[in-house]
């Protein structure tokens, strides 16, 4: 079973390679442009990044799994597909690989402030931003032990 040696960079270069990749460089309100660029843009098949957030100064991706081919690519799971795939992986128990350096380590943050993230509101009636899919790795500092958690708010 191959390793999956890619990150977000390397997944985002070969979407945009491939023409499913627009990127977006005006302002844009993260609460009525954006998201309505993203329905529009789901519908042409193409995922969105967004250089520049009011109220952000991070880029904003989305989209870039909408369609179930694009995450078959992130994935890199060939012909026998996603369910093939995530199959075989599930069966299996894998220890994390701890990196000393790397673009994982460019920015490390000893406080965490939401705000600055632009996290978008997707509806229109929406109570407010949300995060629509993440995932987290942590360890628990008494125990030892590493906890995997998924967030999908979707």
């Amino acid at each position: 079973m191959a390793k999956i040696d890619k990150d977000l960079r390397g997944y985002l270069k070969r979407t945009q390679a491939g023409g499913a990749l627009l990127t977006v460089e005006k302002e844009v309100d993260p609460y009525t442009e954006a998201p309505s660029q993203l329905r529009g843009a789901v519908k042409r098949g193409k995922a969105l990044m967004f250089r520049n957030v009011a109220g952000s100064a991070i880029p904003a991706v989305g989209n870039s799994l909408a369609l179930r081919p694009w995450i078959e690519t992130a994935l890199e799971c060939g012909d026998a597909g996603i369910v093939h795939w995530i199959g075989q992986r599930s069966a299996q128990d894998f220890s994390p690989v701890i990196s000393p350096a790397g673009p994982l380590k460019e920015v490390i943050e000893n406080e965490v402030v939401l705000e600055q993230f632009p996290i978008l509101t997707f509806h229109e009636e929406d109570g407010g931003p949300y995060i629509t899919g993440g995932i987290g790795i942590s360890k628990d500092r008494r125990r030892g032990v590493r906890m995997r958690a998924s967030i999908a708010c979707d």
